[in-house]
């Protein structure tokens, strides 16, 4: 409705499609921010998707660089904010037994795996993202060991 709404409305107007966003003080019902708190309070996760389960996750910090190209120099009417690139669980796993986390997966968990996100507008016109949640896990996961999700922190994540 929204999309229509924006098209229908007469003016030069661009649509984002958001995929999976993290940082630093994601909201507590986010995936992400609901598996590092339950490692960081308990030393443990267990995932109730499985381990294939996979999408998109892009970083704020790559949103916010976006998002003002795409209103001032966006050619397109549509753009998908997406990473490109799609994170497993067993990836996320593999991150939080590096820190020693003990990570679980409930026995015929589901499979929620979603197609990867074609960002090639994105990219072509601006750009691919700097980050990913691999590359962040350290900071973010730092985050929430040490200000308990870390809201306090002032570096924008």
């Amino acid at each position: 409705m929204g999309e229509y709404l924006c098209h229908a409305s007469g003016h030069n107007a661009r649509v984002v499609r958001l995929s999976n966003v993290f940082g630093r003080a994601m909201p507590a019902q986010n995936f992400i921010s609901r598996v590092f708190h339950e490692a960081a309070s308990t030393g443990k996760v267990q995932f109730l998707t499985s381990s294939r389960s996979a999408k998109d996750y892009v970083s704020v910090n790559d949103v916010v660089r976006w998002l003002p190209q795409i209103a001032q120099h966006g050619i397109h009417s549509i753009y998908n904010v997406a990473s490109g690139t799609n994170l497993s669980n067993a990836g996320i796993a593999s991150l939080l037994e590096q820190k020693r986390i003990v990570v679980g997966f409930s026995e015929g968990a589901p499979d929620w795996s979603f197609p990867v996100i074609d960002n090639n507008r994105l990219v072509e016109e601006f750009g691919g993202a700097q980050s990913s949640l691999a590359n962040e896990f350290e900071y973010l996961f730092d985050c929430f060991i040490n200000h308990d999700n870390g809201i306090e922190d002032e570096r924008i994540t």
